[in-house]
């Protein structure tokens, strides 16, 4: 019988640091709607939506700064990214929350877990490599 080898220190790092990572998306991910759902008792619909993606967009934009600079940047338009931004992402987030809100938190994790049945093969994301 042979050994199996795991691979290099810098491997197992990596393969830990990744283990770590899908595992607090997991648990932050997990814990959205129970969260949304007390957090609503304080706070108004609009303004936990603006702080959720306020401090997540900082946060991504921050992180891609370290990562590669800022040349990326320029090319961008502007325009476009903020309107899918402002419409698209910001929209979808405060109308979830509303229906958070507004229903009880199981039907929004319901809506969640389900979302993806309605929709066609073109639409699906192949994240397969």
């Amino acid at each position: 019988m042979t050994a199996v080898t795991t691979g290099s220190a810098p491997a197992q790092r990596r393969r830990l640091l990744g283990h770590a990572a899908i595992l607090t998306t997991a648990l932050l991910w997990g814990s959205l709607i129970p969260v949304l759902d007390i957090l609503l008792a304080y706070m108004d619909v609009f303004a936990l939506s603006m702080i959720r993606y306020g401090i997540a967009g900082l946060l991504l934009v921050g992180g891609l700064i370290i990562a590669g600079g800022i040349d990326w940047l320029r090319p961008l338009p502007f325009g476009k990214v903020l309107l899918l931004g402002v419409v698209g992402i910001a929209g979808f987030a405060t109308f979830y929350t509303l229906a958070i809100a507004y229903s009880a938190p199981g039907t929004g994790h319901g809506t969640r877990s389900t979302r993806k049945l309605g929709l066609p093969d073109s639409a699906r994301c192949n994240c397969q490599r």
